[in-house]
């Protein structure tokens, strides 16, 4: 069992080969028996890259469909907001891009880059051909990352109903710019051989189909460095449940024991990890350790005996959360396999806060003079304005 609790803010570089194994379209084909029912929609066309890469976002008048009500935040939209290479505190900010002021359909460009004005029909019918084949409810998913920034827009939940909301929730979202702009690969080491070295590959939309059974309570994170567990962590890090600190045994052993029987075998942890530490240890010899590896988010059963679903495997550092742990913590530099430590909030005092939904912060500062406040003190000379003139 670990004892080292230091915590650091360094956060490891990984490799580019790394990065591009966790795409979904790399990984799901590998694991495809223990996700969820999809479909993955590649690749999208350069115009509809650009067009999600618009600084501005339309909602058609006659568009009623996309914004529909909701009451109810069921278990799959609070975990669609932990999956992922897509964590509000770790993304890299994207540089600022000029204001559209032309209020006309011309295309605008950005750094030397045409932005489409409009969706192709293919990618819409795919789309909506999509959700019929999955039950009508999906999750949308770009290349790496699920647009949970943006759920403000539709009551805090990624559950998409049509093809318009898929398509406000995706061009709202400040992660899926981080995954189509090139971001992605922000965190990767600049000292890469150039074997190492993967070429960047189109991008895939996917929809998930809507599930109401998942438990956040068997959500876990397992960190994967240099070919080994190094530690797992409850994934909801903003609540407490009192019932896994009586059971971490088992979760690890469970975990444990399915990653040894369906994950390290596979050719997809094999093109990454090698013979067990990543690349060989021999090729680094005489240079720091990588600390390479892989994080995988599953759901348990209720009964923590199985796993139920892979959720989503993202890099070991760059925008990926350590949750409970540091990453001095989960490093692993030989790549010998360890006693590692399973850790669960044990006490109601220990939760940590929750990462929000990504609303703007316009939206919330309410001081003097904010946005928000000056678009309220508008509304209300227009109305003392209408109600003069009656």
């Amino acid at each position: 069992m670990t004892t080292n609790h230091r915590k650091t803010n360094e956060v490891p570089r990984t490799s580019r080969k790394v990065v591009h194994a966790c795409r979904y379209d790399q990984w799901h084909a590998h694991f495809k028996k223990w996700t969820f029912e999809s479909v993955t929609i590649a690749p999208l066309s350069d115009g509809d890259v650009t067009f999600l890469l618009r600084d501005e976002v339309r909602v058609m008048e006659k568009n009623k469909g996309a914004m529909p009500e909701r009451t109810k935040l069921d278990a799959y939209d609070r975990l669609a907001a932990e999956t992922a290479f897509d964590e509000d505190d770790e993304l890299m900010e994207s540089e600022a891009r000029p204001n559209d002021d032309d209020d006309d359909d011309d295309d605008d460009e950005w750094r030397g880059r045409k932005f489409s004005s409009s969706p192709s029909e293919s990618l819409l019918t795919a789309i909506t051909e999509s959700i019929q084949q999955l039950g009508g409810s999906v999750h949308p998913k770009l290349t790496w990352s699920a647009p949970t920034d943006a759920i403000w827009l539709t009551q805090f939940s990624t559950k998409c109903l049509n093809c318009d909301e898929v398509m406000l929730l995706l061009q709202s979202s400040d992660r899926v710019a981080h995954d189509l702009d090139g971001s992605a690969y922000a965190c990767c080491r600049e000292d890469e051989e150039e074997d190492e070295k993967i070429e960047e590959h189109s991008h895939s939309l996917t929809l998930r189909k809507h599930s109401m059974s998942l438990d956040l309570s068997r959500e876990f994170r397992v960190f994967v460095v240099n070919g080994t567990i190094t530690g797992i962590s409850q994934r909801d890090v903003s609540s407490f449940y009192p019932f896994l600190a009586s059971e971490k045994s088992k979760i690890g052993w469970t975990i444990e024991r399915f990653w040894k029987e369906e994950v390290r075998p596979s050719v997809w942890h094999k093109n990454i990890c090698s013979d067990g530490s990543l690349s060989s240890m021999e090729k680094n010899k005489g240079k720091p350790s990588l600390n390479n590896g892989y994080c995988m988010d599953l759901v348990l059963s209720s009964d923590n005996e199985k796993v139920r679903f892979i959720v989503d495997f993202n890099p070991f550092g760059g925008a990926t959360l350590p949750l409970l742990f540091s990453y001095d913590e989960l490093s692993n530099d030989d790549g010998n396999e360890i006693a590692f430590e399973v850790r669960v909030i044990e006490t109601q005092g220990k939760v940590l806060p929750s990462k929000g939904f990504g609303v703007p912060f316009d939206l919330v500062d309410t001081s003097e003079n904010s946005a928000i406040a000056e678009f309220i003190k508008k509304q209300q000379q227009q109305q003392q304005q209408q109600q003069q003139q009656k």
